[in-house]
């Protein structure tokens, strides 16, 4: 009775959302109180219209949409700068779109857990040695990659160096990034060892002195988003592992933010003679909210009066990337179709750019629903059984607000190699490890 009275208020909130959409969309009239309004009970029933902890991968998702694309309108009516899209339509009707996968994912579903079963290799070798091994694997080859490219990474144009860097050195990028999933791990075998083996693993001090090597490896190579993950990624093993109410996370998702806004400013000052005090946080962190309109807005106008609609080829570029030759990845072919030229990386379109990119107009709205639904299976793996591969996918579905998943496919297939090969050892024995697998 209680899970049919609460499915039954869950659908009301939605459904008296989508009315207060509906009217919005048909006034047409883009106010930022009515725009503020309208996002406020989208997201609130996105919230409320789960059963599950307030860590889980929907949330995740909305936090990082409102960062990216959901507060960015606000920016731009205020300075009343109009694109050739409307906000309220677009960028609340997609995440309308998401809070209905949300809800009818969560009418008393229950999801079969993914199960990927990993034996341990016949060897008498304990995991935390090849946790070792494959971090000094990853701060050599991050360290290499380094110093091959100073000359681009920490002198002149920061921004452009980044780009140039990457030609022909994917497997040392990939190989530096290893620590993404050793850390974490690490985290868990020497909490396991613990509190569930009563046996010694690891200490927290090396934990924490190889995780801010790692932090200061990845962030060597010119992007915020690998420490950013490996921080994340982190902070979730913790949160599981130590029952530590989600609400803290609020916290620390708003430190995290500041943290790469700072880490911007510094690397936007490194490329031009404008001083690091003289930045602007705001400036800095207005810039962030509204960046992704301006992309979506291009990709409007590129697709399909310039290039065609790609049918899921988009999911494929970075996967053609790996093969000899100078192939661009998805961020740099779009911005070479786009043809608007700027310093650093390439462009991201966000997932609402990506789904119009692919099948046009209406897979916005169909894809973001969609999303809605993928996004409970993956909080129903994370909860019951926190592995690492599980909270990474976690954060990387929340990272395809930004960049879509184009970007984030070729990441997850090489780390969850990585993650089956480290748990093909045995945390202590083999009897151990048949109670840890």
């Amino acid at each position: 009775m209680i899970v049919k009275n609460r499915n039954a208020i869950n659908m009301c909130i939605i459904i008296v959302t989508s009315l207060i959409f509906c009217f919005g969309a048909y006034d047409k009239t883009e106010s930022i109180p009515l725009y503020i309004f309208t996002f406020s009970l989208i997201s609130l029933s996105i919230i409320f219209n789960q059963k599950r902890k307030l860590l889980n991968a929907n949330n995740l998702f909305l936090a990082y949409y409102a960062y990216i694309m959901g507060l960015g309108p606000i920016v731009l009516l205020y300075e009343g700068r109009n694109l050739n899209y409307n906000y309220y339509t677009i960028v609340l009707g997609g995440l309308l779109a998401f809070a209905w996968g949300n809800c009818v994912s969560n009418l008393g579903l229950e999801f079969k857990k993914i199960k990927i079963n990993v034996k341990n290799l016949n060897f008498n070798l304990k995991r935390i040695y090849i946790l070792r091994f494959l971090w000094l694997v990853s701060v050599a080859t991050g360290l290499m990659y380094a110093f091959k490219n100073r000359i681009y990474l920490f002198s002149g144009d920061t921004q452009n160096g980044r780009v140039s860097a990457m030609a022909g050195n994917g497997m040392l990028i990939y190989l530096a990034q290893i620590s993404i999933v050793v850390i974490p791990m690490l985290y868990e075998a020497y909490y396991d060892g613990k509190n569930v083996y009563k046996k010694r693993v690891s200490s927290l001090i090396e934990v924490c002195g190889m995780t801010s090597i790692s932090f200061v490896v990845l962030l060597l190579q010119g992007y915020r988003s690998n420490a950013l993950t490996l921080g994340l990624c982190l902070a979730f093993m913790i949160v599981y592992k130590n029952n530590i109410k989600s609400s803290r996370l609020v916290v620390w998702g708003a430190l995290g933010i500041a943290l790469v806004e700072i880490l911007g400013m510094a690397r936007n000052q490194m490329s031009s003679s404008t001083s690091f005090l003289s930045s602007s946080f705001v400036v800095s962190l207005l810039a962030s909210l509204v960046v992704h309109c301006h992309n979506l807005n291009y990709v409007f106008l590129t697709f399909p009066s310039k290039t065609n609609f790609q049918f899921g080829y988009t999911y494929l570029i970075d996967f053609i990337m790996l093969k000899p030759g100078p192939d661009l990845d998805f961020t740099l072919w779009l911005k070479e179709q786009v043809g608007v030229a700027f310093a650093g990386g390439g462009r991201t379109p966000s997932i609402l750019g990506e789904h119009y990119i692919n099948f046009g107009l209406s897979f916005v709205f169909l894809g973001m629903f969609l999303m809605g639904v993928v996004g409970t299976i993956i909080s129903e793996n994370y909860e019951k059984k926190g592995t690492f591969i599980s909270m990474y996918i976690m954060w990387q579905f929340a990272h395809t607000a930004s960049g879509g998943f184009s970007n984030v496919l070729l990441p997850i297939f090489i780390n969850l190699i990585v993650y089956i090969f480290i748990c093909s050892f045995p945390v202590f024995t083999k009897k151990l490890s048949k109670i840890e697998n």
